[in-house]
């Protein structure tokens, strides 16, 4: 369990190479830096409702940035081109940007009549970035429908704050020793109530079978119910949210167990079986992220 959690959060607060880890002394260095919270711009010849989605992740971007951010001061909001070139200028800002993160597989396939540098998987994902001298670190943002929502910016802003303090503090020294951190503060979530996505969890698998898996205060509520705990930052509350991330050319689901209030995290359970849909086509695989093997996860978390 050590080694794969580890590994979770190593993936989730990174880059698609693993040379990256970041470390309790590049935490020190932002500490004593302003962000700049660098805005979306408009694609070159944007339709309307490309526009409108911009606007919409950029207002949810900045409005998480002013409620789940407290590791630094915040100097000022700027659109991406501008946020860079002031942070060029200003030696002690760093920026802050929602940007996509793409990953190509390393083997192409001889037999389907790709060429040239042409790959055979390409995926894509969302990823929250803090660029500074020296450092790119990443974290994964969880899949959403449509528009982006607060809570979907507001966990990614949450969960990077949170991993700047723990590495300011050294409660662990970098990403790559993360796992003992989590791996001991996994028993902490049952002070807490469990909120779990009813559309998370397999028909197949009763309430019984959850509540078996965890007995501990839990509720298997709707997605906006986790949201709205997110959102608020509810002390009372852990939640179970689904993360993507781009690796391989290919797609891995997982969710995360983690603090409503700060996204401390607690444990990751394995959805990578899920079927997500992109643009019409499937990643294959069964339709629910909570399984039975994801439920024995859940229980070990606390064990």
């Amino acid at each position: 369990m050590k080694l794969y959690v580890t590994i979770g959060l190593m993936f989730l607060f990174g880059t698609s190479s693993l040379a990256q880890n970041t470390s309790s002394s590049d935490a020190k260095k932002l500490k004593e830096q302003k962000v700049v919270v660098a805005l979306k711009e408009y694609p070159k010849k944007a339709s309307d409702a490309e526009k409108a989605a911009v606007d919409v992740a950029n207002a949810a971007f900045e409005m998480a940035m002013s409620t789940h951010w407290n590791f630094t001061e915040i100097e000022t909001i700027l659109p991406l081109t501008e946020a860079k070139e002031y942070v060029e200028k200003n030696k002690s800002t760093f920026y802050m940007a929602i940007d996509e993160g793409i990953s190509k597989s390393s083997t192409k396939n001889n037999n389907d009549g790709i060429r040239d540098n042409a790959y055979r998987w390409v995926s894509y994902s969302e990823k929250l970035s803090i660029y500074a001298p020296g450092l790119k670190a990443s974290v994964w943002l969880p899949r959403y429908e449509g528009l982006m929502s607060i809570a979907t910016a507001a966990y990614a802003v949450g969960l990077m704050n949170k991993t700047c303090e723990l590495l300011y503090k050294e409660e662990f020294k970098s990403v790559l020793s993360s796992g003992k951190y989590v791996k001991e503060n996994g028993p902490n979530v049952i002070k807490k109530t469990l909120l779990v996505p009813r559309n998370y969890v397999s028909p197949k698998l009763s309430d019984d079978d959850v509540r078996q898996a965890f007995p501990y205060e839990m509720e298997l509520c709707d997605l906006s119910k986790v949201e709205t705990a997110i959102i608020e930052k509810d002390p009372k509350y852990a939640v179970a949210y689904h993360i993507i991330m781009a690796l391989g050319g290919k797609y891995l689901n997982r969710i995360y167990i983690s603090d409503a209030a700060d996204g401390d995290v607690y444990g990751v359970l394995d959805g990578h079986k899920v079927s997500i849909e992109w643009g019409g086509m499937s990643s294959g695989g069964k339709d629910y992220l909570i399984n039975e093997k994801e439920l024995k996860q859940l229980r070990a978390i606390v064990e």
